[in-house]
């Protein structure tokens, strides 16, 4: 047996419910700019691919970003950390109505990627140190929703400035809100911090913070025993499929639909709703797969009936704007529920190892590159191509995703066995 201070079940509910807020106020100050896209573009006169550049690189460095500070999470105080992440970003979208171009833009964004990286692995972090074990998995499937609401905040705010204003009050917003969420997120988290009780817990606790190296080790294991590159690959094309949906719908309304730029970002909302339900959804087709549903096999079985929904949307998208919205939505939340699957539930599985903000950091990165990939490519498709070929894209991506999750889960799942049968011998 060991000694862990951990938070009483009460206190536990007021620190999930400070972490929720936290995330929903960064995606709030990462979203508005793939939110106010359509205006942005219109007010710069750029294109669609050079609009994307700015969510590119923001993805890109916040990829890089996922593993560094995933490594750095298990070690570091979290708490610091991430009052860093929101005041810094307040500070970022302050400045960025004043910017006067794309080129400017992207690299402030890409500056709003190195310190947003810094939030989620930290929050995986801090759950994991005084969240008791029994009460991560509720309270990880809690937290993911936070950026389905953070994302409707963006959009909501996105449409109603850009009727009675302009997109920059977006950002202006969004300033304010991370500003006043970092003074609230450490007076809160100080007090909780001096609340902790010393438990008893069993050999199935998460491990306390290693060296770099056991760290590594212990990943090493991981990577190779459950072939989690696989993992890692399917997070890149989810990442691909998710932002891709989410920055390019209102483009895609707006272009086909002729419909004004508030109300093309209004149809969008859509998305952030039906997403709220993603980990809800995660949860109920694991356990309606029984001793199946593991992360990659939950994740696979989504994705197969997300490549049926692409190929219905590529044959009817153009019969009208409802239908089309409609098929956009149910894939968002699919994508939605496979991101909280790989990203939300590894990490949880692997608790015991003592990794879980460095295994969180390599899938989100995996994630982020998919990201970077379509905000720009996907924008460039549909400027040289049309928007025949971006969802054409989607639905091939997904035949090549559908593959590499089936491979994934017969490794993952006979890893899980593994440690399982290892596990019960040593009992």
């Amino acid at each position: 047996m060991n000694k862990h201070t951990k938070l009483i079940p009460h206190d536990v509910g007021k620190l999930i419910l400070i972490c929720y807020i936290a995330y929903v106020a960064t995606y709030f100050g990462r979203t508005n700019y793939s939110s106010s896209i359509v205006a942005i573009t219109s007010h710069l006169n750029c294109d669609n691919s050079e609009a994307g550049l700015v969510n590119s690189y923001f993805f890109a460095i916040y990829g890089i970003g996922q593993i560094v500070n995933g490594l750095l999470a298990d070690r570091v105080n979290n708490k610091w950390m991430i009052t860093f992440s929101l005041s810094a970003s307040a500070v970022i979208n302050l400045i960025m109505p004043f910017l006067p171009s794309i080129a400017a833009m992207k690299y402030i964004w890409m500056l709003n990627g190195v310190v947003q990286s810094v939030m989620w692995t930290n929050l995986v972090g801090i759950v994991a140190d005084m969240v008791p074990i029994d009460m991560i998995p509720r309270s990880m499937t809690v937290l993911i929703t936070s950026s389905a609401l953070g994302t409707l905040m963006a959009y909501g705010f996105s449409s109603f400035f850009l009727k009675v204003s302009t997109w920059k009050m977006l950002f202006y917003a969004a300033s304010a809100v991370l500003m006043l969420t970092a003074i609230i997120w450490f007076i809160t988290v100080q007090h909780l911090d001096k609340h902790r009780v010393w438990i008893e817990t069993t050999d199935t606790e998460p491990a306390p913070q290693a060296s770099l190296s056991s760290n590594m080790k212990q990943l090493r294991y991981i990577f190779v025993g459950g072939g989690l590159i696989l993992a890692i690959l399917l997070s890149l094309l989810n990442g691909a499929h998710r932002e891709g949906i989410i920055s390019w719908l209102p483009s895609f309304a707006k272009d086909n639909y002729h419909i004004s730029e508030s109300f093309s970002v209004l149809i969008a909302i859509f998305i952030p709703i039906v997403n709220i339900f993603g980990s809800t959804l995660t949860r109920f087709l694991s356990k309606k797969l029984g001793k199946y549903g593991n992360s990659l096999t939950t994740a696979t079985a989504l994705y197969l009936a997300s490549l049926i929904l692409m190929v219905i949307l590529r044959l009817t998208a153009w019969s009208g704007l409802f239908g089309a919205c409609l098929l956009f939505s149910a894939l968002s939340l699919l994508m939605t529920a496979i991101n909280a699957a790989v990203v939300g539930t590894i990490p949880v599985e692997m608790a015991s190892y003592g990794c879980s903000a460095s295994l969180t950091g390599f899938l989100n990165f995996g994630y982020c590159v998919g990201s970077t990939l379509s905000t720009y490519g996907l924008g460039y498709i549909s400027d040289h191509f049309g928007w025949d070929s971006v969802l054409d894209s989607l639905w091939i991506a997904a035949i090549v995703a559908l593959l590499i999750g089936i491979a994934g889960s017969y490794f993952w799942s006979r890893f899980l066995r593994r440690i399982a049968l290892a596990r019960t011998q040593n009992a």
